[in-house]
């Protein structure tokens, strides 16, 4: 799981943060008899000019719609990491959310980035579903 991202004071005015969504890898449960039977997770990988200068800013992740089981979402925001060849991204798991009706999940979340003495950016909303009936992400390939 990304690590908590903890707002403080500030010496000097905050940067506007500009980061997008680039990917999402959002696997709802894994199934099995082994001992990771009922977890899942999702990793959001960033993009734009601040997802190069992650020190300096966390996301929130909020669940807006299609989500029965909200506490399984932070509270707090999550500090994004960067590797050289992977990017930016956030991620975290869950032990056992509740499919819907039709035995998928389907979430519309927000990732809000915030910087360090508290200021949130605008949103940026993404569709995560385990049926693929979500639109696919600007830039994503056809």
């Amino acid at each position: 799981m990304s690590p908590e991202f903890h707002i403080r004071t500030a010496r000097h005015a905050a940067k506007p943060l500009q980061v997008g969504v680039r990917d999402v890898n959002f696997v709802p449960w894994i199934s099995g008899s082994g001992t990771c039977d009922g977890v899942g997770f999702i990793t959001i990988k960033l993009s734009g000019p601040s997802a190069r200068d992650i020190k300096t800013y966390g996301v929130f992740i909020r669940a807006k719609t299609g989500v029965s089981d909200k506490e399984q979402f932070p509270s707090y925001p999550l500090a994004p990491t960067r590797t050289d060849r992977d990017g930016t991204f956030v991620t975290w798991a869950w032990t056992d959310i509740s499919p819907d009706a039709d035995g998928h999940v389907c979430w519309t979340l927000e990732i809000v980035p915030v910087s360090r003495s508290g200021v949130l950016a605008a949103p940026v909303s993404i569709c995560v579903a385990s049926d693929d009936s979500c639109p696919k992400l600007a830039g994503d390939p056809v």
